[in-house]
Formats: structure tokens, C-alpha cells, sequence
């Protein structure tokens, strides 16, 4: 669906849920579309992209904030080129349990952490800088662009798109005082994205992988 269809669709599901004497702008439906277009891609985690991460000497941490930006989401696995293998993903407690001096190591990367919310770990730190010859290849996820112009689409599967309409639907006819026409409306967004999830949860192009930093992690 594009967002004119999303708009008109928004427009239905409030009629259809019985608020028939109340109007909203198109710009506010706009916005409400958005706001759930963010929300679903928030829970579901659906946008994986990659980067190539130049290693510099004696970084032990890259701000993903800086490097990505503030839509970055979460960091799934990483791939050392250098010596070809995926690196393991671990924790802060881990490293420290294993070894109260991890920090000062200097080698190619084996293992990957986060720190906080932005900041990616690397252990052992390299030794040289990579000059962009053998960079480390690190996938994550992210939100996705506002719809700006009408003719844009969600990317994620067109059977889900739906679930923006009810969003747009449940969170408009909350700020008119419709608590149960939002709840139902609520109900039927979360039966959207709850099929989202399920659907990023089989994706077999790589082997699924926990969210990094999201618990305690396997050693």
C-alpha cells in the first residue's frame, strides 16, 4: 500500500470502528501512519542492513550512534575478514570473568559486545589500523525513512501493511476521547505486527541471531 491508500484505509477503520461525525486532517493521519510505521518497525527489528567497520589501532569501541545514526535499532552478527570467521558474541561480565586484563589484548577480533546502547565492543582490540583493506562486516538493524510522498510503501511485506491503518486509527480516536474504538482498533494493530514479527523471526537467508546485548549472552 502507498501512503495515499494507507490514508484512505486509516479513514475506513475509523468509520468502520463507529466514529462516524468525527474528521481528521490529512496531515494528522499522515503523521499517525508514520508514528506506527516507526512503532512496528521498532518491535519487529524487520530493517537489517550491514556496514564495513575500518578497525583502528587500539579501538576497543566504535559509537554506532555516530557511524549509523540515531535510528540504529540493534546489532546482530559480526564478520571478520581478516581471518574469515564470524566473531562470537559475548558481554562485558563475560570478558571480565575470563580475564580482568581483556581490555589492554591487542589482536585480530574474535569476539563482539555492546556497551550501553550505542557503543560496539570489539575484543581483542587490533593493533594496526585496517585501512579499509580488511574491514570488519557488521549487520544491524534500523528504522526505516518516514513516507514522505504518497506513492511511497512500507518495506516490509504488503499483508502487514495494514497494521499502520489500525495504528493511525487506534492513536486518532484516543486523542478524540474513543478509548474503546481505540482499543479495539489497538487489538487489531497488534494482530499486525505480532505476523510481522513472526515473519522476521523466519527469515532463513542467514541463521537467526539474538539481538547483542539483549540478556546475557552465550560464552
Amino acid at each position: 500500500m502507498t501512503k495515499l491508500e494507507l490514508r484512505e484505509e486509516t479513514k475506513r477503520a475509523i468509520r468502520e470502528a463507529g466514529c462516524q461525525g468525527v474528521f481528521f486532517a490529512d496531515e494528522d493521519i499522515d503523521d499517525a501512519v508514520n508514528a506506527g510505521y516507526m512503532e512496528m518497525s521498532d518491535a519487529t527489528e524487520w530493517f537489517e542492513q550491514y556496514l564495513d567497520i575500518d578497525l583502528l589501532k587500539n579501538r576497543p569501541y566504535y559509537d554506532l550512534y555516530s557511524i549509523i545514526g540515531a535510528i540504529f535499532l540493534s546489532v546482530k552478527p559480526a564478520f571478520e575478514s581478516q581471518s574469515n570467521r564470524w566473531l562470537f558474541p559475548s558481554t562485558v561480565r563475560a570478558l571480565d570473568e575470563g580475564d580482568r586484563r581483556w581490555e589492554t589484548s591487542t589482536n585480530l577480533p574474535q569476539r563482539i559486545f555492546m556497551r550501553g546502547l550505542r557503543w560496539l565492543g570489539l575484543w581483542p582490540k587490533t593493533n594496526a589500523d585496517g585501512n579499509g583493506t580488511y574491514p570488519t562486516k557488521v549487520y544491524y538493524t534500523r528504522l526505516p525513512e518516514f513516507l514522505c510522498a504518497d506513492g511511497d510503501e512500507p518495506q516490509f511485506p504488503e499483508p502487514y501493511h495494514m497494521g499502520l491503518a489500525y495504528y493511525a486509527a487506534s492513536e486518532l480516536l484516543a486523542l478524540d476521547g474513543e478509548t474503546r474504538l481505540a482499543l479495539n482498533a489497538w487489538a487489531e494493530y497488534l494482530e499486525m505486527e505480532g505476523g510481522l514479527g513472526q515473519w522476521v523471526n523466519s527469515r532463513v537467508s542467514r541463521p537467526y541471531a539474538a539481538v547483542m546485548g539483549a540478556g546475557r549472552a552465550p560464552r
